[in-house]
């Protein structure tokens, strides 16, 4: 058995100990991590949360603006953004619990979902954007005018 010492410096700049009676290499395993700090910025997993989140906002969306309601129609897109985001927070609380066998929660994969929310909010800010510009433009031609004034 060996003693191993883990410690951090406090304030004042002294170092605060804690010695574990572990086998080398299993104190390293008894201390649980708060975070995944290690967790690279471009791993698979990023790439995962982008479009769960992304597609999580959109089908929510979707879906509160197809409702009857008229609240949830105006607020479609917020609401999906909402809805995506705490999905993504319960998956990082779970994370942290070791629910689904992580490591632990990660900032980085959090900063993935607020990705993907934000594809998610522009790609249907777009959308509504063109569908208004597209039905100007019927209105425009259903008239009979270009939209310019006539001299005659």
């Amino acid at each position: 058995m060996v003693l191993n010492t883990f410690g951090d410096e406090d304030v004042n700049g002294a170092r605060a100990e804690i010695r574990f009676g572990l086998a080398e290499g299993e104190a390293e395993k008894q201390i649980p991590r708060r975070m995944e700090w290690g967790d690279e910025w471009l791993a698979p997993d990023k790439l995962q949360h982008v479009l769960a989140c992304l597609l999580i906002a959109l089908a929510a969306a979707a879906l509160a603006g197809r409702s009857s309601r008229p609240f949830l129609r105006r607020h479609a897109l917020p609401l999906g953004c909402a809805a995506s985001l705490a999905v993504g927070a319960a998956k990082e609380v779970a994370d942290e619990a070791r629910l689904f066998g992580s490591s632990g929660a990660s900032l980085r994969d959090a900063a993935a979902d607020l990705l993907g929310v934000a594809l998610a909010a522009a790609l249907v800010s777009l959308v509504a954007r063109l569908r208004r510009r597209r039905r100007r433009e019927k209105a425009r031609d259903a008239d009979g005018t270009d939209g310019s004034i006539s001299m005659v």
